[in-house]
Formats: C-alpha cells, structure tokens, sequence
C-alpha cells in the first residue's frame, strides 16, 4: 500500500529466499615466475566478505573455477588498454569472472558493467591484491549495473542522475 511505500520502513522490501548461488571464475595474475598472486587467505576473506555484504540482498557466491595467469605483462595493470585486454583472458562463460592483480596503477578496483549495458561485451571485475575487503562487493555492485550515487548516465532522452537531492530521499547537497 501507499502507506506502507512511505512508512521508510526498508524490511518491506526485503526478498524473502535466496537467489542461486553464483559462479565465481577466480582469475590469479602472477609474476611469469609464478609468484606473487593473492595468498588463499586473502582469497578467502574477499569471497566471505562478499557474501556477507551481498547476502544482505539475498546473494550469493561461490569459487566455481580457478586458473593462474602468469604474465609480467598483467603483474601491473596502468591503463585502460590492459583493463580491456586483461578481462579477454581465460574468461568463462556462465560465470561472473574475476581478476585478482598484485598491482593496480591508483585503483582498489574496476568492474565492466554486465553484458546488458556494456556494448563491448567485455565484462568482469578486476581487484587488487591487497584492496580493502569491501572493494569487491562494491565491484559487484558495479558489475549489476549499479551506478555510484553521485554519477549521471545518458540516455536519448537526457541526462539522469541517481540521487534524490531534495524530499526525503535526499542524501546529498551541493
């Protein structure tokens, strides 16, 4: 009811069941020398902590596959051309694929929009190796379409922010 729509109460909208569990494709760039990749501790952690972070909207993932890309080429990644090149290797179908980097040139992270809005069809997540445990349920978040509340998109018919700026969904002023 409308009442209930504007009683802010959030548990009114909460999915009651869990989605399916969804495939991981865990991609670990290593030095050509094969050292230098995420310890599986620190795997671990970033796995359980997207769960525990998007399980709150009823997701959840797991490892399905896992490979070892040895590459002194994507030890570092720096530009744009190597994000773009990195999440072509290996990547597997029917999975959400993601990349764990030792070195990402002034980011925690980067996810490619999934396949519904990205006209390249290039899609995946990428995170640094020693980025914050939230780093990639944000990416995550990235990957379903989900837009930071400050950014716009386009569209044919304008220009559209995902903000509310005034009424009681406000949440940021000039």
């Amino acid at each position: 009811s409308l009442e209930q729509a504007q009683s802010e109460n959030l548990t009114l909208y909460k999915r009651t069941t869990t989605t399916p569990p969804l495939r991981l494709a865990v991609h670990i760039i290593r030095s050509s020398s094969g050292s230098g990749g995420i310890s599986e501790a620190d795997l671990q952690e970033k796995i359980e902590y997207l769960n525990y972070y998007m399980g709150q909207a009823y997701f959840e993932f797991y490892e399905y596959t896992r490979d070892y890309i040895d590459s002194d080429y994507f030890f570092t990644i720096n530009n744009e051309q190597k994000i773009i090149q990195l999440l072509q290797v290996n990547s597997k179908n029917a999975c959400i694929n993601v990349y764990f980097v030792p070195n990402f040139s002034g980011y925690n992270g980067v996810a490619r929009f999934s396949p519904r809005l990205n006209n390249t069809g290039i899609h995946g997540i990428i995170v640094r190796n020693g980025a914050p445990v939230s780093t990639l349920p944000h990416e995550m978040g990235h990957f379903f379409d989900l837009f930071h509340t400050h950014e716009t998109y386009f569209n044919p018919t304008g220009i559209f922010e995902n903000i509310a700026r005034t009424g009681s969904c406000a949440n940021w002023d000039y």
